[in-house]
Order: structure tokens, then sequence, then C-alpha cells
């Protein structure tokens, strides 16, 4: 998208390089710590890969056609960040196409976007189409026109854009964030428990989870911390680490956590023997005693070698 193919005649050859692309890169970071037998192969031998293939196909078409219908000088602008001058609201929009006469704000959906009546879009995404015009006003000083929710199966849905509803909506958002501060000035009581850790991005920085992470949580939430033994970059661009278990998941005292992608997880670059980290989401590597952490983990330096 950021390359402006989609809207070219030839615009079908960009979508299996860019497609093959991803799901290589996607291939790489399974490969270095692999969960799934059935996702071991190659990306063309992995369950539903065709079907898949083909809606993304028929998505990009009704993209392509979408966009065909903008003025020939519309300026596309993909995943930018955007913001209020207050910085309070912010979002990143998949894509804005400006032309001399209007604006669209344009989201990608993986899912349906309709309701279960089949007629009216979903009120979740019809908000969000809202609050992004509201934060390109923002940026622009100009409304846009229209919103287009693009899903991977389905035809596109248009969603009218409604400067009043979007104003509205920005207000109730910034209500809701001064609400919130107001009662909660401090940091509150922690529940920390398998399920409710194991989305947050905080992990590695809560005493609370490390206080209550034992065994019990291994299966969902496998986790280390303690100070690094030895940190040897491998020949394949990484870094490998022998770990002094301290507290965590593990009962091991000692664990091997092979090959850390820095492109990743850039911290691994800076690790050394006598450092405390924690690591988060390790994976245990089949028919093996040792460990990967893999791009969904997560990995802190807790202190740095005295």
């Amino acid at each position: 998208m950021a390359t402006g193919a989609i809207r070219q005649e030839r615009w079908a050859e960009s979508v299996d390089p860019s497609w093959l692309s991803v799901a290589e890169r996607m291939a790489d970071e399974i490969h270095a710590a692999p969960h799934e037998d059935s996702l071991s192969g190659s990306p063309q031998s992995w369950p539903g890969y065709v079907m898949k293939r083909a809606r993304l196909r028929k998505a990009a078409r009704r993209l392509h056609d979408l966009l065909a219908t903008a003025g020939s000088d519309a300026e596309m602008i993909s995943e930018a960040p955007l913001t209020t001058a207050d910085g309070k609201l912010q979002g990143r929009p998949d894509l804005i196409v400006r032309d001399f006469a209007e604006t669209w704000v344009v989201d990608y959906k993986t899912g349906s976007v309709m309701d279960g009546d089949g007629f009216t879009p979903r009120a979740i995404y019809v908000r969000q189409l809202q609050l992004y015009a509201l934060l390109e006003q923002a940026n622009t000083g100009r409304w846009p026109t229209q919103g287009f929710l693009v899903p991977l199966n389905g035809p596109v849905v248009e969603v009218r854009i409604d400067p009043n509803v979007a104003t509205e909506l920005g207000e109730q958002a910034l209500g809701a964030i001064e609400s919130f501060n107001s009662v909660v000035p401090a940091t509150q009581p922690a529940a920390p428990g398998p399920e409710a850790c194991r989305y947050c991005p905080s992990t590695t920085s809560c005493a609370a989870f490390w206080e209550a992470c034992d065994a019990s949580c291994e299966e969902p939430l496998a986790t280390a911390a303690g100070v690094v033994r030895s940190a040897v970059r491998t020949a394949i661009g990484g870094v490998s680490l022998v770990l002094n278990v301290q507290v965590g998941s593990l009962e091991s005292e000692t664990i091997v956590v092979r090959n850390v992608s820095l492109t990743d997880h850039p911290l691994a670059a800076g690790i050394q023997a006598g450092d405390e980290i924690a690591l988060v989401k390790l994976h245990r590597i089949p028919r093996s005693e040792e460990f990967a952490l893999p791009a969904w983990g997560s990995l802190a330096i807790w202190a740095p070698a005295k």
C-alpha cells in the first residue's frame, strides 16, 4: 500500500510477492520457536494457505476498484499516526486518501464488518472511523467526507462521516479518560494470574506478577527471571542465553534460551553475563529441555552486571 502499487493497472502482480514476503517472515519466526507441528513446513503447506491467499486477492481487487474512483492525484497515507493537539486522543488509520475535493478514511478488517442483521455495519467499527475522521480533522483542518470498511471477505462497506457525531464521540472519549484518571490517581492493587496476565504488556516490570508466578503458570505462561550466566551471539544473528533462574514459572535452576532474535527483541543485543533479566512467554523447544523467545514474547533487563 505504501508504494501505491494497489492503484496501478497491473496491481495484481504485486499481491503475490507481498503475500509471500509476509508469509516467509512469519515462517522464519515460527521456525525459530516451533510451536505448531502443522506450521513446521513451508508457508504453502500451512492449513488454509490457498484459501486465505485467494481471499486476500479478492479483498485487494475490491480495494483497487475503490481507489480507482479517487482522483488520479489523490495522496494515500498508510498507517500514519494521528493525534489531537493535546495528545490525549491518538490513532493509526489503515489508510487516509486525501484528494483536492474530499478525504476518505479506510480501515481493513479480517472478519465480518456487519451486524447480525447483515445490513448494518458494526457500531464499534463505525465509531472507530468517526474517531479517525476527528483525528484527521485535527491534523489537517479538513473533515473526511466518507469512511470505508474493507473486509477480507465481503464487499466494501461505506460509512458516512458526520462531524457532529465524530466530535461527540471525541468528547465522550476525553470524558472517559478524565473520569478514569480522577478515580485512579495511583497504582491499583494487582490481581495476577495466568489468564489475567498472559496478554498484559507489563508483566516483565510488574512486581505482583513475579511474586505470584509459580510452576502452576508454566503451561499458559512460561516465564523466568534471574542472572545471565552467558550471552553468545549466534551464527544467524541472534543471541543465545544461559540463565540462572531465580523466579518464574520454570522449576529448572538453569535454562538455555536459543537464538533470541535481535529484530524482535533488540534489547538482547546488549545483554551480558551478570545482567539480571526477565523473560515472559518462553516456548519450550519440542523434544528438548531448551527454550526459545518468540516474537510475541517479552524481554526486560532489570539490572546490568555490576
